[in-house]
């Protein structure tokens, strides 16, 4: 088997070309375009955007590249699910470098460094009347998901954007736990080893700020 858009010989089965990073998608090989794929067209493997209505019973067999949509799960039109990925480049210097970064400490010095912004923003976020924190099991990863009473998840992170302050909004890939749960999606800050009590203190007055908005 060789790329298609380089020649160099790829194993059968592989996803990407390990010398220029082209999509080996075998779906692709006989479609000139996006919009020529059968709608009956199977994607080979399962990425970010192939369901637009997921569920608790949609499976994916990693070993087998094989996808498997529950009955209700819905797939997007053939030219959404099909992944046209070139290899990030950027993304790979960005993550070399974080690495080394990384190295520069320990992971009990991570691990302590991120424990304590948690339980400062946690203890933080506690005290602002209206926030609900969803998860707070003692051995949590150092990420907190919340919503503020009144207020759109959507729009507190867009505002909080404009302060400077970088939050997710979302479902954030669990959409049948928010269902579960009742609502539309949270807001979620995550906290790493770059980051300060000082900064938990700019998300909390922003939160506050935007209360007195709605």
């Amino acid at each position: 088997m060789f790329c298609s858009k380089c020649g160099t010989e790829v194993k059968n089965g592989a996803l990407f070309c390990q010398n220029c990073g082209a999509n080996q998608n075998i779906n692709l090989k006989n479609s000139s375009s996006p919009s020529e794929i059968s709608p009956s067209t199977k994607p080979s493997f399962s990425a970010n955007g192939f369901v637009s209505k997921p569920s608790a019973k949609t499976a994916f067999f990693p070993k087998k590249r094989v996808f498997k949509p529950h009955r209700h799960a819905y797939i997007h039109p053939p030219k959404d699910k099909i992944p046209l990925a070139e290899t990030p480049h950027n993304g790979s210097v960005g993550l070399a470098e974080a690495i080394k970064f990384l190295q520069q400490f320990s992971a009990q010095e991570v691990e302590q460094h991120e424990k304590e912004l948690l339980d400062y923003a946690t203890a933080e976020l506690q005290k602002i009347e209206g926030v609900r924190i969803y998860g707070t099991t003692s051995d949590k990863s150092p990420i907190i998901s919340f919503n503020v009473e009144g207020c759109d998840h959507y729009d507190i992170g867009m505002i909080l954007d404009k302060m400077g302050v970088a939050v997710r909004t979302g479902h954030h890939c669990a959409e049948p736990l928010m269902r579960r749960l009742g609502v539309e999606g949270t807001c979620r800050a995550s906290f790493g080893l770059y980051n300060t009590c000082e900064e938990v203190d700019t998300l909390v007055a922003g939160i506050k700020r935007i209360q007195g908005m709605f």
